[in-house]
């Protein structure tokens, strides 16, 4: 949801780029002739300027598991899995029991009643995500 709503905000933004319409006559340059000259100009050989390739990568960003945890899991499970209220403690458990209710959790096969809170967090990562998310919190 919030990559959709960067994406339209990027594009609303591309269109306005362009769009300074014409300037006001008073900020219009006036080009006056100027008067012929019969003299023969000289010809100078300029190099063209050395530049910089610019680089230009449409590589997706690196998966970040801490960052992931931060913004998808520590508002209800604590910043280091210890819990909140209702909210089951992470910490302590190995790395292949959270991707094993993870994985669960998004095919549908692991949770309780509660299960729905969980899975729009898990729906959109990928077995490697989940991986990589399992190791950092197996690490609390």
């Amino acid at each position: 949801m919030k990559k959709n709503i960067l994406i339209g905000l990027m594009l609303s933004g591309a269109l306005f780029v362009g769009c300074g319409g014409d300037k006001p006559k008073e900020e219009q340059k006036v080009v006056e002739p100027t008067a012929v000259t019969t003299a023969t100009p000289t010809v100078t050989e300029t190099k063209p300027e050395a530049t910089t390739p610019v680089a230009t990568t449409s590589e997706p960003k690196a998966f970040d598991a801490t960052s992931a945890f931060a913004s998808k899991c520590s508002s209800c499970h604590g910043t280091k899995g210890e819990g909140k209220s209702i909210f089951p403690k992470l910490a302590g458990q190995t790395k292949d029991a959270i991707a094993k209710k993870l994985r669960g959790y998004k095919d549908g096969t692991f949770g309780n009643d509660k299960k729905a809170m969980m899975i729009p967090n898990v729906n959109s990562l990928t077995d490697d995500e989940i991986e990589k998310i399992a190791e950092v919190v197996s690490k609390f």
